[in-house]
C-alpha cells in the first residue's frame, strides 16, 4: 500500500524535474558583479570580471538592485561576447537606476543597450525615463544571427555628473527543444495516478 500511495507523488516529481530540466539558464557570466571584490582599500573595480570595459566603467557597492555590487557607467561601454545559436530567439533583461540628481540636469546624458546590433532602448533612453533612487527593468526578444554575439551598455554623461547605474543582466535562450509541461499536463498525470492507485487498494 505505502509503494502505490507514493506513485503519485514520484511521477509529479520525475514531471516537475522535466519541466525544470527545459527552463533556460543565464549565458552572461557575472551578470550582477558579484564577482569583482569590493573593500574600503579598493572600493572600485575595472573592467569587471567577464566583461570588457572602456572608459568611466567599473564596478562598486554603491547601489546595487541586489547583491552587494552593481555596475557604473559614466561616460564609456560595458560589454561582454556571449555564445549564441543562431536563429535561436533570446530574452534579455536588465536593472538601470540613477542615484545623482545631476544626471537630470545633464542635456546630454543617455544610456542604451544593443544585442548582437540590434537597439534595446530604441535609441537610448534619458534619467527621466528611470525612477531616481530605484532600479527600473528593461527586456527585448531578439533573434541570434551569430554564434558570437555582443551585449553591449554605453552611458554617456558630462564630468562630473553621476553615472548610471546596471545591474542582474540577463540573457536566456527561448528553447523549444524540452517543452514545459503544462499545468493540465501535471494535473492529468496526478488523476491518473491517483485512479491507478484506488484500483490496486480496492
Amino acid at each position: 500500500m505505502r509503494k502505490s500511495l507514493l506513485m503519485p507523488v514520484t511521477v509529479i516529481a520525475l514531471v516537475a524535474g522535466w519541466a525544470a530540466a527545459g527552463r533556460a539558464a543565464n549565458i552572461v557570466q557575472n551578470p550582477g558583479f558579484e564577482a569583482d571584490t569590493i573593500t574600503l582599500s579598493n572600493p572600485t573595480v575595472s573592467p569587471p570580471a567577464e566583461w570588457t570595459a572602456t572608459g568611466n566603467v567599473g564596478v562598486d557597492s554603491a547601489f546595487p538592485n541586489t547583491g552587494n555590487n552593481d555596475a557604473f557607467i559614466g561616460t564609456g561601454t560595458l560589454s561582454q561576447t556571449l555564445t549564441t545559436v543562431i536563429g535561436t530567439s533570446y530574452t534579455i533583461s536588465f536593472f538601470v537606476s540613477v542615484n545623482d540628481f545631476n544626471l537630470f540636469a545633464d542635456p546630454s546624458a543617455t544610456f542604451d543597450a544593443t544585442f548582437g546590433g540590434v537597439d534595446l532602448l530604441s535609441g537610448g533612453i534619458s534619467p527621466e525615463f528611470v525612477a531616481f533612487g530605484a532600479y527600473t527593468e528593461f527586456s527585448d526578444t531578439v533573434v541570434a544571427n551569430s554564434v558570437s554575439t555582443e551585449l553591449s551598455f554605453t552611458g554617456v554623461t558630462d564630468s562630473p555628473d553621476g553615472p548610471w547605474y546596471l545591474d542582474d543582466v540577463d540573457v536566456e535562450a527561448q528553447s523549444s527543444e524540452v517543452p514545459e509541461p503544462s499545468g493540465a499536463l501535471l494535473l492529468l498525470l496526478a488523476i491518473v495516478s491517483l485512479v491507478i492507485v484506488r484500483r490496486r487498494m480496492a
